[in-house]
């Protein structure tokens, strides 16, 4: 499997298409809601739409509106939401969903950032970084819902499809595949060689790690704790312009 592929899979998943049922927290019919363009016209009236645009503000990619412009009508409906208000009140599972949910706004801007590059190799490396995320998201969620008491219709079916799906031959290959690739780019050693403004990258011949050797030379000197002022670059694949990640191919470099 390609990154491309991977991507395309993630793309199916997250909302694209979907081929496992699709399951909603705030409608048992999973009834479609992004028609519904404008609010009632009794809303500004009420002063409902400025009550709406608080509630709502900073989470305009969840297209949160439609539901409060829906007037439901089955009780049945109303009953559903209101057990999975009830599930949230355990403080721990609304934080699991909360960090579920930073979690995929990450995931989605790191896609969201690859389809602005140019760079085939910068463009995989955030794909990838956003694949292993979603795949960690997922099974984070799952394990989390598994340990929650859960009473709600809601609460009951997300969790029974994320079983279903994270256990699906079509998951299971994109996290390995992608873990498979992200272990393999690790794997590369190469060396840097700077000279005054001169950067050179060259094959890895076993030469000695002299960061090492420099810290073995002034360990001497040490005494106590001090301050550390190493830099500490991130071990992402995507982003890093220099460093001992390699944007590239995501290796770490001896210097």
């Amino acid at each position: 499997m390609g990154l491309e592929d991977g991507m395309e899979i993630l793309a199916e998943t997250m909302g694209t298409r979907d081929n496992t049922g699709h399951v909603s927290i705030l409608d048992p019919e999973t009834r479609v809601y992004s028609d519904i363009q404008d609010p009632p016209e009794c809303f500004p009236d009420l002063n409902l739409d400025q009550l709406i645009e608080t509630i709502t503000a900073h989470k305009e990619e969840y297209r949160l509106k439609p539901f409060f412009w829906t007037p439901l009508q089955d009780v049945s409906h109303i009953q559903y939401r209101q057990e999975v208000m009830k599930d949230l009140e355990q403080g721990s599972l609304l934080e699991r969903i909360k960090t579920f949910a930073e979690t995929m706004q990450v995931v989605r801007r790191y896609l969201g950032l690859a389809e602005k590059l140019d760079y085939p190799f910068h463009r995989k490396g955030w794909i990838l970084e956003a694949i292993l995320l979603y795949t960690e998201a997922v099974e984070s969620l799952y394990h989390a819902l598994e340990t929650e008491s859960l009473r709600s219709t809601g609460f009951l079916s997300i969790r029974t499809w994320l079983e279903r799906y994270s256990h699906s031959e079509e998951f299971q290959y994109l996290n390995t595949e992608a873990h498979r690739i992200k272990d393999s780019l690790a794997s590369l050693q190469y060396c840097v060689l700077i000279e005054g403004s001169r950067v050179k990258v060259k094959r890895y011949e076993e030469e000695a790690d002299y960061s090492i050797e420099v810290e073995k030379t002034f360990e001497k000197f040490r005494q106590g704790q001090v301050e550390s002022y190493l830099i500490n670059y991130p071990e992402r694949t995507g982003d890093e312009p220099c460093g001992r990640q390699n944007p590239r191919t995501g290796g770490k470099t001896v210097s």
